[in-house]
């Protein structure tokens, strides 16, 4: 979903390089790499390893494992 997304508003972004517009030109390209950068290498890589990281402090999966049992599921 978020790889899908992120090809989207790279996609969008992308097509203001077709401007007749120098300034947004630069923005579409800036943006659309910023994108990119984000969807492919921030959530992929550094979201997991924040969450292993403060594991203490994350919620998922824990409280759904005991709430899953509260309410007596498998």
């Amino acid at each position: 979903m978020i790889a899908t997304l992120g090809s989207l508003l790279f996609a969008t972004f992308g097509s203001l390089y077709f401007s007749d517009i120098g300034i947004i030109q630069e923005i579409g390209i800036g943006l659309a790499l910023g994108v990119l950068i984000d969807t492919f290498v921030s959530w992929p890589f550094f979201v997991p390893s924040v969450m292993l990281f403060l594991k203490k402090y994350n919620w998922w999966p824990s409280n759904i494992a005991r709430l899953r049992e509260r309410i007596g599921g498998k």
